[in-house]
């Protein structure tokens, strides 16, 4: 069977199709069944006569995958660190500072499971901090449980 491939930059494979079109261009043969899922491992390999393959690669597919994986990853530790930065600046500041980015800090919620020190705005522009450790109820509001909250 006749295919046209498109050869990106670094040599592999990153489109097939079985018409030529102004980015798929490339002539190869292929012998086998093609997996478009698995297009990653695909390779053109040349024979004696000049005329292309499509050949797939296993090692390469799954160092492909591998990439994949290690970029995902990256990007989600990368993801982890913004959080972890946004809550150590937002729990860094002092309540001053605090109050002049509320609109970064939660929304105060019941049934949430509060830490001390927690920053949480709350009604109409209202924003506590949390004087105890403690799971929020709809009956103990901040405005009204000095106990548990201090409006900043």
């Amino acid at each position: 069977m006749k295919i046209y491939t498109q050869i990106g930059d670094d040599g592999t494979v990153t489109a097939f199709s079985t018409c030529s079109t102004a980015d798929v261009q490339v002539e190869a043969q292929v012998t086998g069944p093609l997996y478009p899922e698995k297009l990653s491992g695909y390779k053109l390999e040349a024979d004696n006569t000049g005329v292309n393959h499509l050949v797939f690669d296993e090692d390469q597919y799954k160092a492909h995958l591998k990439q994949e994986q290690e970029a995902a990853a990256i990007a989600a530790a990368e993801t982890k660190l913004a959080e972890v930065s946004r809550e150590a600046l937002l729990t860094g500041v002092d309540d001053e500072t605090a109050l002049s980015m509320a609109p970064l800090y939660p929304e105060w919620e019941p049934g949430t499971e509060y830490k001390t020190g927690q920053r949480l705005r709350f009604g109409d522009g209202g924003f506590v901090k949390v004087l105890q450790d403690h799971k929020s109820q709809a009956d103990w509001l901040p405005d009204a449980t000095p106990s548990l909250y201090s409006v900043i």
